[in-house]
């Protein structure tokens, strides 16, 4: 009867600490899928009721006067970022003008 006790309080016991862990587990998950990424305005973005005639040079998409002489002020960035499972997630790639994806190692 001693060993039915022991594994009947065994088993509770880890029941209650496996429940605990995976709530504890959740709860992180969930706070850090609630970070908010609020996406920074450029002056590019900027809607207007101009015409877009002018093309930039970069990625080919039409633009109005006003943006046209922003982005001629600005220079181009490259950034390297890393595409390894361990180093996701990665941000602002939807925000860039173009995207390039090459093979690093063999």
């Amino acid at each position: 009867m001693e060993l039915k006790k022991s594994i009947g309080l065994g088993l509770l016991i880890f029941i209650t600490a496996f429940g605990v862990s995976y709530g504890i587990t959740t709860l992180q998950q969930n706070a850090k899928k609630a970070v908010v990424v609020k996406k920074t305005s450029t002056a590019l973005d900027e809607e207007s009721t101009e015409p877009k005639t002018e093309m930039c040079p970069i990625n080919g998409a039409m633009m109005t006067k006003a943006q046209k002489d922003k982005w001629v002020k600005r220079r181009p960035l490259g950034i390297m970022i890393e595409n390894h499972v361990e180093a996701r997630p990665q941000s602002g790639i939807s925000s860039a003008d173009v995207v390039y994806e090459g093979v690093a190692e063999g």
